[in-house]
């Protein structure tokens, strides 16, 4: 998979973000103390946004300090082209989209709606976990955006 920062994705893109980094088992009794209070699993990982060009199957991806609404929407504008057809999942985040935009709800256990489903950019955050994991055995949050392009 290459990714082409010069171009903007057509045709059919699947977006997704994820959260990388290791598990809480894993670390100190006091990092784990640290993140008790904010509560959610993803809590000192970094976000990452990708998006995947079904056609050519290259990818783009990007850390990204916050995955709200507008951050989103940004990526995904910067990265495709107007008459994109964009695939999400079911994510708030991702609602109101200038593009023609199809989502399945994973909250509701469904995965695949004929040709709607996220599963290659699923596909390419499960390789980047492993290079997070096996490869690399974790990686400096200075160069984060580097390990990302390489691995796309």
């Amino acid at each position: 998979m290459c990714s082409l920062d010069s171009q903007k994705f057509r045709g059919t893109v699947e977006v997704d973000e994820n959260y990388i980094g290791g598990r809480r088992t894993n670390m100190s009794k006091y990092r784990r103390m640290m993140l008790y209070h904010l509560g959610r699993w993803s809590a000192g990982k970094v976000p990452v946004v990708g998006a995947l060009n079904r056609e050519t199957n290259q990818v783009m991806a990007k850390v990204i300090e916050h995955t709200d609404k507008e951050t989103r929407h940004e990526f995904i504008d910067n990265n495709t082209t107007p008459s994109a057809i964009v695939y999400t999942d079911g994510a708030k985040g991702y609602h109101g989209l200038d593009r023609k935009h199809q989502s399945v709800c994973h909250s509701q256990r469904k995965f695949v709606n004929g040709a709607i489903h996220t599963n290659g950019i699923e596909f390419f955050w499960s390789r980047v976990k492993r290079a997070y994991k096996g490869t690399h055995h974790g990686w400096s949050k200075k160069h984060w955006h580097r390990y990302i392009q390489e691995l796309t």
